[in-house]
This record gives C-alpha cells, sequence and structure tokens, in this order.
C-alpha cells in the first residue's frame, strides 16, 4: 500500500503533531528522502518522537524503512499527481485551477474504489424491501440527506428527509424494522448521528451510514457502511476539497445501481416525474407570460 494510502487509512487516530509530519510528507515528499527523522520534525514543526509514533501507527517499521517505500512511490508515480490543498499568497488562478482539479479527480477516484460491489447492492437491497426510507443529515451534511431523499423519491420510494434530532427522533420513536434510517455524517462522530444511530439500533431500525474512509462510532453499528475518501485535515488549514463532491458521487453510483437492478419500474417513474415537472414549468412561464 503506498504511503499516501496508509497516512490516509490511519489519519483519524493521529496526534496534532502526527498530523503535521503526516502533511510535511505528502507535500514535499521528495524533501523527505533527504531528512533524518530530527529533521523532518523541525521542518515540520513537531519532535522527532512523533515522527517515530507516525511510523508505527502506519505499520512501518521505522523512519528509513518509511524513506524506502516513499521513494518506491515516487519512482511509480503514486504521488506524482497528489498536490497541496492549502493556497497559496498571490497565487496563479491557473495554479489553484491545476490543483484543485487534481485533487478532485484524486479524491473521486479513492472514493470509487473504496465503494464495496457488495454494500452498493446491499443498500439497494435494504431499500427496496423497505415500506419507507427516513434520511438524516445535520449542517452541511444535510445537502447529500436532500440528494438522496430526491433522487429516490423520483422513482417511487416513500421517503422523508431530516436536519434536526428534534424532527426526526418523533418519527424513529414510532418506527420499526420495515422502515430504513440513512445518516449521512462526514466524521461519523457528531453527537447527533451518534444518536440517531443509537435510537435506530433500539427500534430494531435497519441502519445505512455514510461517513469518510475509517473507524467511527456510527459505522461500527451500521447494517451497511458506506465510505468516502478524504483528504488530511489538518487543524487551521483550507480543505480544498468539499466532503459533498465525494459523498455526491456515491450516492450517483448507489441511485444509478438502484435504477438498473429496478429498471422497467424505475424508468417508468422517473418519467413520470419529468412529465409532472415539465407541466408545472409550463405553467408557470404561461402564467409569467400573460
Amino acid at each position: 500500500m503506498p504511503v499516501f494510502d496508509k497516512i490516509q487509512e490511519h489519519q483519524d487516530s493521529f496526534s496534532k503533531s502526527e498530523l503535521k509530519i503526516a502533511q510535511f510528507i505528502l507535500d514535499q515528499p521528495q524533501e523527505v528522502l533527504e531528512m533524518t527523522a530530527q529533521q523532518l520534525a523541525t521542518a515540520s514543526g513537531s519532535s522527532s518522537a512523533a515522527v517515530i509514533r507516525l511510523c508505527k501507527r502506519i505499520k512501518v517499521y521505522g523512519f528509513p524503512q518509511l524513506k524506502i517505500e516513499l521513494s518506491a512511490d515516487l519512482s511509480g508515480g503514486v504521488l506524482s499527481s497528489r498536490t497541496r490543498p492549502e493556497v497559496q499568497k498571490n497565487e496563479e488562478l491557473g495554479s489553484i485551477k491545476e490543483r484543485l482539479l487534481a485533487n478532485a479527480q484524486n479524491s473521486l477516484t479513492e472514493t470509487v474504489k473504496e465503494l464495496d460491489d457488495n454494500q452498493v447492492s446491499e443498500v439497494g437491497n435494504f431499500i427496496s424491501q423497505s415500506s419507507r426510507l427516513i434520511v438524516f443529515g445535520s449542517g452541511s451534511s444535510n445537502l447529500a440527506a436532500k440528494n438522496i431523499a430526491q433522487k429516490w423519491g423520483q422513482v417511487g420510494i416513500n421517503v422523508i428527509v431530516f436536519e434536526t434530532l428534534i424532527d426526526l427522533l418523533p418519527v424513529l420513536a414510532n418506527a420499526n424494522n420495515k422502515d430504513l434510517l440513512w445518516v449521512v455524517s462526514n466524521s461519523g462522530e457528531s453527537p447527533e448521528a451518534i444518536h440517531a444511530a443509537q435510537v435506530a439500533k433500539k427500534k430494531q431500525v435497519p441502519l445505512i451510514t455514510m461517513t469518510k474512509k475509517g473507524n467511527n462510532t456510527i459505522s461500527e453499528v451500521s447494517d451497511v457502511e458506506i465510505h468516502t475518501s478524504q483528504p488530511i485535515e489538518i487543524p487551521g488549514r483550507i480543505d480544498a476539497i468539499d466532503p459533498l463532491l465525494m459523498q455526491f458521487m456515491a450516492i450517483d453510483i448507489i441511485f444509478y445501481d438502484f435504477v438498473s437492478r429496478n429498471y422497467e419500474s424505475s424508468i417508468s417513474k422517473l418519467e413520470q416525474s419529468v412529465l409532472f415537472m415539465n407541466e408545472y414549468k409550463k405553467h408557470f412561464r404561461n402564467r409569467f407570460n400573460k
């Protein structure tokens, strides 16, 4: 596994010092090859002890071994397309475009690879067998939750979406195992998402979770866990790749798989949805043209 992927896989367990080292490795891998552990620690504003801890955490046995693996990754072009996420002072617009495009392509590619075919199919099976799909996402995750509701609503699924626990809990309190709860939470650790998942398990409501890659609380109790790729999150730095981008990609893949497996009924209902939307637009267009 490339060094970048090892870092990404274990990033949730990094300390702040280890995060600084990890980001320096990703930003300037070529320079790291010429450094000692102490030099890397100084350059990243950390300590040599943190460098050693990072190596152990990503299961690389010592800093010399890390440099060997990093060198192999660079030789094979594994890290060549990785670019820094933070904006530079007075940076050229062309450079910003190029970097953001490269980061987006990498993250989307990793999200697609991360999606397990069996889990994607399992989501479709749960939705097909449920009498009602309940979707929950707070904050920015609610945009992904609304995307889910909009898509499956088009194909005739009984779906409702919530942004706050105050609105969700009364519905969950009266839900049963014929319902289905889909929780979207990038971290998988927000108190609202955790509580929603816990109530669902208590009521024996099947649970789908969508979170970033890595271990988290709500994924551990879900019936089907969907993971998206995420860049290394450094406190105080700009996160250039919006988690919504990866969430929307994953949702699209799951939805298209669902439509493909339920083709005749889905296409018929999609066409009906389009017909009603066109009639709505025509009505208001004629109204304002009078």
